[in-house]
């Protein structure tokens, strides 16, 4: 069965607002495929399926979980919960798809897990932030999701755990391990091989960003390396201890100090870096590890 056969079968299984939604997910996930390198047609057909089981009664539901081995604990949650869990094996069975990546991106695409494939996180993320959902987050996520699709992974799965409890729902234990494995993560930050001995001394304990390079909080640990070594080596592992949004024309001279120039150089040298921003971000670290 080809992806316009599936298509057309689904089509003919979902209520029309919940196949728009489908459609709004495919293309979603095919944007972010292309973005970040997965593979399209995977996306692509697993968007497609994710929410097949949506409509199916609660009660048949709870069949699938029972005769096909699932986590039995599903049994306990509802269709929100299980409607995902449940395509997983539908699609094998209704559709020939036998790709485990794919299954398993179905399967978690409501709840998360630890360790989720770059598959995983796509669908999840393109559930989550395709363009007509209503949630007060979706322009926070979306903009994250252009350079960063873990961090979304961690608000999304935030909001979601912030939004069951708000309203007294049950929570999937994958949900909650899902948020604290994306809650604490590394990432490598690069500085100019002059500052490295800054660095390391202690000397130098701020940096400014543009949001790209910015989506941190305090906690967070930084694996410091140098733009230009290539086997990106960590000399440094460093602790976020502020990150502080401010606009060029709001930099004092603390801030060029830290940068050993004049305010007026600091204000041009970033002016120069970052030609389209004007909202920058003050990260200020500790060291912790040389």
């Amino acid at each position: 069965m080809n992806f316009n056969e599936i298509k057309e079968k689904v089509k003919g299984i979902l209520p029309e607002k919940r196949y728009e939604h489908t459609l709004r997910v495919v293309d979603t996930a095919v944007m972010l495929a292309e973005r970040f390198g997965a593979n399209v047609e995977k996306a692509r057909l697993a968007a497609l399926l994710h929410d097949i089981c949506k409509p199916m009664d609660e009660v048949l539901m709870k069949k699938y979980v029972v005769k096909y081995n699932l986590d039995i604990k599903l049994l306990d949650y509802p269709t929100e919960v299980l409607h995902g869990p449940v395509a997983s094996v539908y699609i094998e069975k209704e559709f020939d798809v036998q790709d485990e990546e794919i299954k398993m991106a179905i399967f978690s695409h409501t709840f998360g897990r630890k360790h989720m494939s770059l598959l995983e996180k796509i669908i999840f993320i393109a559930d989550y932030i395709e363009p007509q959902r209503k949630h007060p987050h979706l322009k926070e996520v979306t903009e994250v999701a252009e350079y960063d699709l873990d961090e979304a992974v961690r608000l999304a799965a935030k909001y979601t755990l912030v939004y069951l409890i708000d309203n007294d729902e049950r929570i999937y234990p994958p949900l909650l391990k899902c948020y604290n494995y994306y809650n604490i993560k590394n990432y490598q930050v690069g500085f100019k091989e002059k500052n490295k001995e800054k660095i390391l001394s202690g000397e130098k304990i701020i940096t400014i960003r543009n949001k790209s390079e910015a989506h941190f909080k305090k906690g967070d640990v930084l694996e410091a390396i140098t733009y230009d070594d290539r086997t990106k080596t960590v000399f440094a592992t460093l602790e976020v201890e502020l990150v502080k949004a401010v606009t060029r024309d709001k930099l004092n001279d603390r801030y060029a100090k830290y940068y050993g120039v004049s305010r007026e150089e600091l204000i041009e040298k970033l002016a120069t870096r970052y030609p389209e921003d004007d909202e920058l971000y003050v990260i200020m670290f500790r060291l912790i590890k040389k």
